[in-house]
């Protein structure tokens, strides 16, 4: 019978495929944001409102600012990968906020009107 020498390569294999997928996630968020800020859009702008603690609730990344006690290469290189995904998450969900209260307040200012 054979051993497994190792289980490092399926470990990565699955924290980049979970990064992976959250960067797809914060690219939509980006997209979609977008939408609300140039088109001021309340249908995009309620889905970023949406986004925003779907993708927190889901990878939260905010976790990723913890103290890491390890001394191996791998764990430092994941952990600094999933930083900057959190400072990105920071970063877009901001901007989505943002035009989601733009779009929201051309709605207000129309209706008001």
């Amino acid at each position: 019978m054979s051993r497994l020498i190792g289980m490092a390569g399926l470990a990565e294999a699955a924290m980049a495929e979970s990064l992976a997928i959250g960067m797809l996630g914060l690219l939509l968020l980006a997209i979609v944001a977008a939408v609300a800020w140039f088109r001021r859009s309340f249908g995009a702008a309620t889905v970023a409102v949406v986004l925003v603690p779907l993708l927190g609730l889901l990878f939260v990344p905010w976790r990723a600012f913890g103290p890491v006690e390890s001394e191996d290469a791998d764990v430092h290189f994941w952990v600094s990968a999933f930083r900057q995904y959190a400072v990105l998450w920071g970063i877009v969900a901001a901007a989505a906020l943002a035009s989601a209260f733009r779009a929201f307040r051309a709605v207000w200012d129309e209706a008001s009107s």
